[in-house]
């Protein structure tokens, strides 16, 4: 409600979006009427989002890694080492029934 009037105070200053660059704009808002093809493409609107993800997921992986890490390898260890014993008291038991 507060700023209800900003659009028409500022004109088309406030209702131009400043994140997205101008030849993009140009581009997505030209409307072309074309019957049966479809663009799977990115809108620059949606680019920031994108960006963003990108530009912190390897802070978060490193992260993620060190602070998980230790936890998912000892989880590990005891998985292989359980299935290396297992496979090999089978076998072993496997050759003490044959005639």
């Amino acid at each position: 409600m507060a700023f209800r009037m900003t659009g028409r105070v500022l004109g088309a200053v406030a209702r131009e979006r400043n994140d997205v660059q101008p030849a993009l704009r140009k581009v997505w808002k030209a409307y072309e009427p074309v019957d049966g093809l479809v663009i799977r493409s990115i809108s620059p609107y949606q680019l920031n989002l994108v960006r963003n993800f990108v530009t912190t997921i390897p802070k978060k992986l490193k992260t993620r890694f060190i602070e998980y890490g230790p936890e998912v390898m000892m989880c590990v260890g005891i998985v292989y080492g359980t299935y290396t014993s297992h496979k090999k008291g089978f076998a072993q038991l496997h050759k003490d029934h044959r005639d």
